[in-house]
């Protein structure tokens, strides 16, 4: 496999990444430092609900749809039969939130903050407003149409930027709600964005076919119970700490991970292009190149975001005082921490893409079960020792567990090596000195 062919698209596949980290500077800046911490911890709570609701469609709905419609040129049927399964799901989990938004506020210890419920009522209109764009995504992603996921995002981010900015300079943004509506409406104008790119080259025509509705549930049905775990997963760390330290502790806790966000990057350009990628491989049944695959996007990424951990752990107390000034003076040793997270994230995010790509959702879903059982036990031991500090700790402790089980479960399909892995720097040596010449 030529490395070269994804890397050049990974130049637009990074710009388009680099927006959500462009998006929480701006965020930190605009809303972190101005909305009260119990408004703030409000939206924290609230956004880890939204994204644990969009990681299960993205697994259930969206990744079917990815790997499927990267296997062929004629997926119109995938998008319609897509379109229909994501629309009922996220309605479905809508209904759920309402019917337990009352054991949601007594679990994670928030009965005093009054803006919570009103601020779930208009989680249906965050959905509603994000089902094109999130559809559309998917399918550009199939095809590895970055620069058109570039636009998409930039519509997104940019756009939610310039309308906080906007809300911030007339006096509109001071609760929880004026930032969710705010968020909604760029949605609504990325959706708008990415029909009309869809558009271009294909028709909206809705092509319901059974075929594509069969295959999109077999899959989906077998990757959802791993979406259930790693999604909860994913956020518990955040209700762990609104359990441990009310919404205020869910304030600091949410402070220091957008820092952090980079990290998110990362993982979403891997999966981004390991994805599909492996999943073409597979259908050809070209295993060499899967391994080249998993030892060479192994090796980039940790080269790559060695930097960035290096940087964050440096220069935390400085990053945080810039930032928040005395608003969050205990973020610092905890950004310390956090920064080493980003470790892990190469080993952990190219197995799983690549497992998800071979359609292992069985191996998936024990590896994410194992992850939900580790984050049950120890975020509530490390809760009881230490807090908010614990839970921390307990983080970095899961996530050296779980990549070492990624790998082994990952060597049971794919014939790799550590010492291979880290030898495929000359590879990437080799492919910058030979871009450099051309330029």
């Amino acid at each position: 496999m030529e490395l070269g062919k994804y890397l050049a698209k990974g130049i637009w596949g990074f710009a388009d990444k680099t927006l959500p980290l462009v998006y929480g500077l701006g965020f930190i800046f605009l809303v972190v430092r101005v909305l009260p911490p119990n408004e703030y911890g409000t939206f924290v709570i609230i956004q880890s609900i939204t994204i644990i609701v969009f990681t299960l469609g993205f697994s259930f709905v969206l990744q079917p749809v990815i790997k499927y419609a990267s296997e062929t040129d004629k997926y119109e049927t995938y998008f319609s039969t897509g379109l229909l399964i994501y629309s009922a799901f996220l309605f479905i989990c809508t209904l759920l939130i309402f019917i337990f938004s009352e054991f949601i506020i007594r679990y994670i210890n928030i009965s005093i903050n009054d803006s919570f419920i009103s601020t779930l009522y208009y989680i249906p209109l965050y959905f509603i407003t994000a089902i094109p764009r999130n559809l559309i995504l998917a399918i550009f992603q199939a095809k590895f149409e970055v620069k058109k996921i570039f636009w998409i995002d930039f519509f997104y981010f940019i756009g939610s930027l310039i309308l906080i900015f906007f809300a911030q300079s007339i006096s509109v943004l001071n609760t929880a709600i004026d930032l969710l509506i705010i968020i909604s409406i760029a949605n609504f104008i990325s959706s708008i964005s990415a029909i009309i790119f869809y558009m271009k080259t294909n028709s909206l025509k809705i092509q319901f076919a059974k075929e594509a509705y069969y295959k999109i549930w077999k899959l989906g049905k077998y990757s959802l119970g791993s979406s259930i775990n790693y999604s909860l997963h994913s956020q518990l760390d955040t209700f762990f700490v609104a359990y441990f330290s009310g919404v205020n502790g869910a304030a600091l806790y949410g402070a220091v991970k957008i820092i952090t966000r980079i990290y998110d990057i990362y993982a979403q350009v891997i999966q981004m292009f390991i994805l599909p990628a492996s999943s073409l491989l597979d259908s050809k049944r070209e295993n060499t190149k899967l391994t080249e695959l998993l030892e060479k996007s192994t090796c980039f990424s940790i080269i790559s975001i060695l930097p960035v951990v290096i940087f964050l752990f440096i220069t935390s107390d400085f990053l945080v005082s810039l930032f928040y000034n005395t608003k969050y003076p205990e973020a610092k040793n905890l950004l310390k921490l956090l920064a080493l997270t980003g470790l892990f994230i190469p080993w952990i995010s190219v197995a799983s893409s690549i497992l998800f790509g071979l359609g292992k959702t069985n191996i998936i879903f024990k590896l994410t079960l194992w992850n939900l059982v580790l984050d049950l036990l120890f975020y509530y031991s490390g809760g009881i020792i230490a807090s908010l500090e614990g839970i921390v700790y307990a983080i970095l402790f899961i996530q050296f567990v779980m990549s070492m089980l990624w790998l082994a479960y990952s060597k049971k399909f794919i014939k790799f090596s550590l010492t291979s892995t880290i030898g495929r720097t000359k590879d990437i040596k080799n492919f910058i000195l030979k871009k450099m010449t051309i330029l």
